[in-house]
């Protein structure tokens, strides 16, 4: 279900659906392994983050992920899996 979303006062409907992406970056990792700071990004990229995406399908979101975090600069895209609205899933 998309919902319309509140952009500096003005309403837009989002085309497509939500996605989520975790990812991290290996470059950062290694360097905070070797006790020094990355250049360009923050420390948190060691570790895993959930990014959000609109896109039309799964594969339009990891096209769009791949471009903003790409793999030629660390980053590695371990999932990608439609917004779960609720929150947790709970399994039974």
């Amino acid at each position: 279900m998309l919902r319309e979303v509140e952009i500096m006062g003005q309403f837009a409907k989002p085309e497509g659906a939500k996605f989520e992406a975790t990812l991290y970056n290996r470059e950062v990792q290694a360097y905070l392994k070797s006790g020094k700071k990355h250049p360009r990004f923050y420390a948190g990229w060691a570790y895993q983050n959930i990014i959000t995406v609109i896109a039309r399908s799964i594969e339009e979101a990891r096209k769009r992920i791949r471009t903003d975090y790409p793999e030629t600069e660390g980053f590695v895209l371990m999932a990608i899996e439609p917004y779960h609205q609720h929150g947790w899933r709970s399994f039974n």
